[in-house]
């Protein structure tokens, strides 16, 4: 957060400091391609369990980067097509939980199945891994301040594909202590889910052909569900908030 403030805030100085110098003028030019590099704050069920007796969440997301080409329609409207992809990861440690807080981590992170279950006299660790991407269509509105600065309003509907692996190892019986760690769970799979975006930018014109940027960006998709075994994970928080930097090409 403190990196995307530092970028907003040169990017301003810059913009004020060439208001005497030459104008860059508005893209005349048919295509542009961008790129984008951002940080992605999911939101997650999971963290509202970290802190709770006998429970330890830790989640960890992975650097965005997107590729969007398209067409400028006008001065206004420009119309792409966009891929971006970033990983997710969390690990859970469960100790010597009771009754409730097993079911209720079983109902936070959508666990169905017999197997596994975190109950009560042993410990475990389940291990999460999602790799990420978008496909997406995207529409582009751009309003000029002045020649140099413009807010870009963004819009994209596409698809959300997802591949989620999950590890589960039982390695403390509570009765008996430590044990021989005992994989009870691990499998991947993937689903796909219509997913949308909504985001607005910053951006400064340093040339007709390029542009520098910073913004926000909030993504999310329906309901991903993924089978492993006898185990079924069903995933309904699928939001995530990225703050991105950008450059823009124009040809």
């Amino acid at each position: 957060m403190k990196l995307f403030t530092k970028i907003v805030s040169i990017l301003l100085v810059a913009g004020l400091a060439s208001a005497t110098a030459q104008s860059a003028t508005q893209s005349d030019k048919n295509f542009y391609v961008k790129g984008s590099v951002g940080y992605p704050d999911t939101d997650s069920a999971l963290g509202d369990l970290n802190g709770l007796s006998g429970i330890s969440v830790q989640e960890d997301e992975s650097l965005f980067w997107g590729l969007e080409v398209g067409f400028n329609a006008s001065n206004n409207f420009s119309y792409g097509f966009e891929y971006a992809c970033y990983d997710a990861d969390a690990s859970i440690k469960a100790t010597d939980l009771s009754t409730d807080q097993a079911m209720s981590l079983n109902d936070s992170f959508g666990l169905v199945g017999s197997t596994p279950n975190f109950g009560t006299g042993y410990d475990s660790i389940m291990s999460s891994e999602a790799n990420l991407d978008s496909f997406m269509f995207i529409v582009n509105y751009e309003y000029f301040l002045n020649d140099q600065f413009s807010i870009l309003l963004k819009g994209g509907l596409g698809l959300f594909d997802v591949k989620q692996s999950l590890k589960v190892v039982r390695d403390v019986d509570r009765a008996a202590g430590p044990i021989a760690p005992e994989t009870l769970i691990n499998k991947s799979d993937s689903d796909t889910a219509l997913a949308y975006q909504l985001g607005v930018n910053m951006n400064y014109h340093i040339t007709e052909a390029i542009a520098l940027s910073v913004g926000a960006r909030y993504i999310d998709s329906g309901d991903l569900e993924f089978n492993f075994d006898s185990v079924k994970v069903t995933e309904d928080d699928n939001g995530t908030l990225v703050y991105d930097f950008g450059v823009t090409y124009n040809f």
